[in-house]
C-alpha cells in the first residue's frame, strides 16, 4: 500500500509543471495537450490508489473474519470440546466423549495448538480386589465398587467430562467434573458421577490425586431443598423421577453439571445447564457453591444462587462457568438448557454482590458472535489466557460430532465489558 501511495505522489509531483503548460506532445501519432496527459496520469494513479485501498480493506476484513473462527489443524480432536482452562502459555481441554486430558500450547499466530494427549492415571484409586478399603470419613479414597479396574481411566470408569477449573493461587492441579446426569436413555451411570483432582506438575502430569464419586446424592439433596423453598413442583417431580425406572421410559437426563469455577476464597461453583428452577413464573439458572475441600467429603454444604439469564426473552442454562482473577467476576456462558439452539451469550456475574437464595442478575450479557450459520456448533468452554500471554478471550465449540469443532476468537475483553 505504501508503494502505491509513493507512486501516486510521484505522479502528482512530476506532472505539476505540465498542468499549467499550453504545449502539446505526440502520443500514439496524436497531438495531445501536455496538461491533459498530466491530468490523466494523476487520475489513473488516484484510481489505482483507491483500488489498492479497497483491495487491502477487503483482504483485511476477510482476514478478520477468518480470525473469528480459527479451526485447529487437529479440529477433529475437539468436535465435542466441553471444558477447558488456560494456565501460563498452555491450556487443558476435555472432550465429553473421551476421558483424556488434551494439552494445547499458545502459538505465535495467537491461537492454541494441540500439543499432546495426557492419559488420566488412577494410581491409588485403581481397583484392587484384595484391598479392604475403608470408606468412612473422607471420600478421597473411593469404594471398591467405584474404583476403576485399569490403571488408565476409560469410559467405563469416567465418562462425560464437562468442565475444568484451577485454583487462582495454585496451578499445579486442575479439577475436572462430569455431568452427573443420567445417560441419554435415562439410566444412572456411576461413570458420569465423578469429580477428580489431577496433577499437572512436570513428572506427574495426569496423575489423579483426589477422587469423589458420591457428589450426585448431595447435589440432588440440595436441589430438593431449593425446589421446596421456591415451591417449584415441576423441579421436585423431576428430581423424584430421575431416580426411578420411569426415567428410563421417559429418557430423563435429570441434572446436567456443565460449569466449574474456583474463586480466590477457595469456593467452588457448579453451574447447571439443567434443570432451571421456577420462581414467580420465571425460570432461573442454578449455581451451587461449596468450599473446594468439602466437595471431596461425604456431605458438602452447598449454597445455591439463582441466576437471571434472560436474553431476548429466552431463558438460558449454564454451559461454562469461569472465574476471572483480573476482574474478580464470574464469566457465565449460556445456551439452551436442553442442548437445542439459542444465540450463545457470555454474562458477567459478581458472585459476591448478593446473598444465596436471592435472585442474582449479571451486570452484563453479550451475544457471542461467530461464523456458524448452520446453528449446529455451539461454544461450550471459555479460555482466559493470563495477561502476559495474551489479552483476549478464546472459546471452543461443541458440535456433537455433526460439524467441525475447533476454537473461535480471539475476542477483545472489552467486547464483553470485561475490565483489563
Amino acid at each position: 500500500m505504501s508503494g502505491v501511495i509513493l507512486a501516486w505522489l510521484a505522479a502528482i509531483v512530476s506532472n505539476l509543471d505540465t498542468l499549467a503548460s499550453s504545449k502539446k506532445m505526440v502520443l500514439f501519432k496524436w497531438k495531445a495537450p501536455k496538461k491533459v496527459v498530466g491530468y490523466a496520469l494523476i487520475i489513473i494513479s488516484t484510481v489505482a490508489l483507491v483500488w489498492q485501498w479497497l483491495t487491502d480493506y477487503q483482504l483485511k476484513r476477510q482476514l478478520q473474519e477468518t480470525m473469528e473462527v480459527v479451526s485447529l489443524q487437529d479440529e477433529s480432536l475437539f468436535e465435542e470440546a466441553s471444558g477447558g482452562v488456560a494456565m501460563e502459555n498452555v491450556a487443558y481441554i476435555v472432550d465429553d466423549e473421551r476421558p483424556i486430558l488434551f494439552k494445547l500450547e499458545f502459538n505465535k499466530d495467537k491461537s492454541y495448538r494441540f500439543k499432546r494427549e495426557i492419559p488420566l492415571v488412577l494410581g491409588p484409586f485403581k481397583k484392587q480386589e484384595e484391598q479392604n478399603v475403608n470408606t468412612t470419613g473422607s471420600a478421597q479414597i473411593a469404594s471398591s465398587a467405584a474404583i476403576c479396574g485399569s490403571e488408565i481411566a476409560d469410559k467405563d470408569c469416567m465418562d462425560d467430562f464437562e468442565a475444568i477449573a484451577v485454583r487462582p493461587s495454585n496451578n499445579e492441579s486442575i479439577y475436572m467434573v462430569t455431568s452427573h446426569s443420567n445417560t441419554q436413555n435415562g439410566r444412572p451411570d456411576k461413570s458420569r458421577e465423578r469429580l477428580i483432582e489431577v496433577s499437572v506438575k512436570p513428572g506427574t502430569e495426569g496423575q489423579i490425586t483426589k477422587f469423589q464419586e458420591n457428589l450426585r446424592s448431595s447435589i440432588v439433596k440440595e436441589l430438593h431443598r431449593v425446589a421446596a423453598s421456591q415451591q417449584d413442583q415441576n423441579l421436585e417431580r423431576l428430581l423424584q423421577t430421575m431416580q426411578t425406572s420411569e426415567a428410563r421410559r421417559q429418557r430423563i437426563r435429570g441434572i446436567q453439571v456443565e460449569g466449574l469455577a474456583i474463586d480466590e476464597s477457595d469456593y467452588a461453583y457448579l453451574g447447571l445447564r439443567e434443570p432451571l428452577v421456577q420462581h414467580g413464573g420465571v425460570l432461573y439458572a442454578i449455581v451451587l457453591r461449596a468450599k473446594l475441600g468439602e466437595l471431596f467429603t461425604d456431605s458438602p454444604a452447598f449454597q445455591t444462587f439463582l441466576l437471571n439469564l434472560d436474553y431476548n426473552h429466552n431463558r438460558y442454562g449454564i454451559v461454562s462457568l469461569d472465574y476471572d482473577p483480573r476482574s474478580k467476576q464470574m464469566l457465565v456462558l449460556g445456551n439452551h438448557p436442553e442442548g437445542k439452539w439459542f444465540e450463545p451469550i457470555l454474562c458477567l456475574w459478581n458472585s459476591n454482590a448478593g446473598n444465596p437464595e436471592e435472585i442474582q442478575t449479571p451486570s452484563r450479557c453479550t451475544e457471542v458472535k461467530f461464523n456458524r450459520e448452520d446453528r449446529i456448533s455451539k461454544p461450550e468452554l471459555v479460555l482466559l489466557p493470563p495477561k502476559e500471554v495474551f489479552n483476549g478471550i478464546f472459546m471452543f465449540l461443541d458440535s456433537d460430532g455433526k460439524a467441525p469443532g475447533g476454537q473461535i476468537g480471539p475476542y477483545q475483553r472489552s467486547y464483553f465489558g470485561i475490565s483489563d
